[in-house]
């Protein structure tokens, strides 16, 4: 006889084979939208009886994730973080799936600007299983949950709340030296003395990130940890010291010493970096080219040194070589901020050198390398990063009005992007101030608090009207 959840379980696997089938969610909508609809309907036919027949609650909260991490995929970011949040409501039973939902609706607002949401959950996961005796437990279900008071501190530094920043980077401290001090696994003890030092790096104190790393070092001696603990310890002496010499010394010990780390080639680029700060220019060139000659490829060190042998030449006057670098970087990674960089770059210098026929050509054929990166071809991320770049584009070019008009399309355009919203608030602005024209800027403040009634949003948006209101 069938058990009472074998139909459940049935529909949960035909849901998990559709989803199988789509490895880039973002490219086939249609196929898309039939898999997420198999996985709602199998929770709304079965949710009923998830308290009364046994192991229907798990299947539920299963089916209930999974479509979350799909609508993730697929950069479906409200849905997603809605149906996150539907999942921690009904996952009391499943501790690990309560406490994933809850922290990944979290990261999902901070990635999405959304960032007093992102606070509000963050405070609430940490408040569920960062305090008491609950933090090993956590650390052992996932040990991303433990930089919870770093992301909120993070968040706070964001929002420029120093006092908010100082208390939760407090917090983290005491986290991760209960950690260091029980009786948890190495794996953990060694992952919170890491947060540890990025806690201290947050906070700014040099002093106590250089005697973490040093103990550290005494600790760890395998060929994974030296390197990674060698560039903390350079970045300490660059970022917080200002020891050009000493960071160079260490950086110099990475690439001599552990070429094949994956810290090398990154340890390569800030040597360069460092060497083109002084104006050392063939010593900088020579950093960057041991980048792409050793460590070639797609990844993002070969971008960045492309990137910085185009800056190094331009410093130096070279504009042919500089250009054809730059030219190299958005032909060839396009979808990297360097590559969405490079055309504003380009036309940059035309600017300056007072070039108008050369510039109006750049800005031609940026906006038509957004408008390609902002096609459908191209994951809804990239789109949304060229869809910014192109509003940068016309605003460079005081193109007002397309500038506001474009502004105003993306939030529909793209309804899951919160940071978007706000885009009215900068279309009002360029309104009132460029176009003097405040009747436009009011209205469409207006509009702004019409779609998003009782946030913070519209409460700014509410009291710019007033402002404009008076004035007039």
């Amino acid at each position: 006889e069938k058990s009472p959840t074998y139909d459940a379980e049935k529909d949960l696997f035909e849901a998990r084979k559709q989803a199988g089938q789509l490895a880039f969610p973002t490219t086939n909508r249609e196929f898309l939208d039939r898999t997420l609809a198999a996985y709602r309907k199998m929770i709304e036919d079965y949710s009923g009886d998830a308290e009364s027949i046994e192991g229907m609650d798990i299947l539920i909260v299963t089916a209930q994730m999974e479509l979350a991490e799909l609508e993730f995929r697929a950069a479906l970011f409200e849905d997603a973080r809605m149906d996150f949040l539907r999942a921690y409501e009904i996952a009391g039973n499943v501790p690990a799936a309560r406490a994933n939902a809850l922290w990944s609706a979290a990261f999902i607002s901070r990635e999405t600007g959304d960032i007093e949401r992102a606070l509000e959950l963050f405070k609430r996961f940490h408040e569920e299983y960062l305090t008491g005796d609950r933090v090993i437990d956590t650390a052992l279900l996932n040990m991303r949950y433990i930089l919870t008071p770093v992301r909120i501190a993070e968040i706070c530094k964001a929002k420029k709340d120093s006092g908010c920043a100082k208390k939760w980077l407090g917090e983290a401290e005491k986290i991760y030296g209960l950690i260091i001090s029980s009786s948890a696994s190495d794996e953990i003890k060694k992952e919170a003395r890491y947060n540890l030092v990025s806690t201290h790096l947050l906070s700014e104190e040099w002093g106590k990130a250089r005697s973490t790393i040093r103990e550290m070092r005494k600790i760890y001696e395998d060929e994974a940890d030296v390197p990674s603990l060698l560039f903390l310890e350079a970045r300490v002496e660059l970022d917080g010291f200002g020891d050009r010499n000493r960071a160079l010394s260490v950086f110099d010990m990475i690439i001599t010493g552990h070429p094949r780390s994956k810290e090398a080639p990154t340890a390569l680029l800030m040597k360069g970096n460092v060497l083109l700060d002084e104006g050392k220019y063939e010593d900088a060139a020579t950093a960057y080219s041991k980048v792409l000659d050793e460590y070639g490829g797609s990844g993002p060190e070969t971008v960045e040194a492309r990137w910085q042998l185009a800056i190094l030449e331009e410093r130096r006057g070279n504009w042919v070589e500089a250009s054809l670098h730059y030219k190299s970087v958005y032909t060839d990674f396009p979808t990297t901020i360097q590559g969405m960089e490079a055309p504003l770059r380009i036309a940059a210098h035309y600017r300056e050198s007072g070039e108008k026929d050369a510039l109006d050509a750049a800005h031609e054929r940026a906006i038509e390398h957004y408008d390609r990166l902002s096609s459908m071809q191209f994951p809804e991320i990239v789109r949304i990063i060229a869809e910014e770049y192109h509003v940068r584009t016309l605003v460079v070019q005081e193109r007002w009005e397309d500038a506001a008009s474009r502004l105003l399309a993306l939030p529909g355009r793209y309804p899951q992007y919160h940071k978007f919203k706000e885009n009215y608030l900068m279309a009002a602005s360029i309104y009132e101030t460029e176009l003097k024209d405040p009747g436009r800027a009011a209205e469409t403040l207006r509009i702004c608090v019409s779609k998003y009634p009782g946030t913070s949003l519209a409460a700014e948006a509410a009291k710019q009207i007033e402002r404009i209101e008076g004035n007039r």
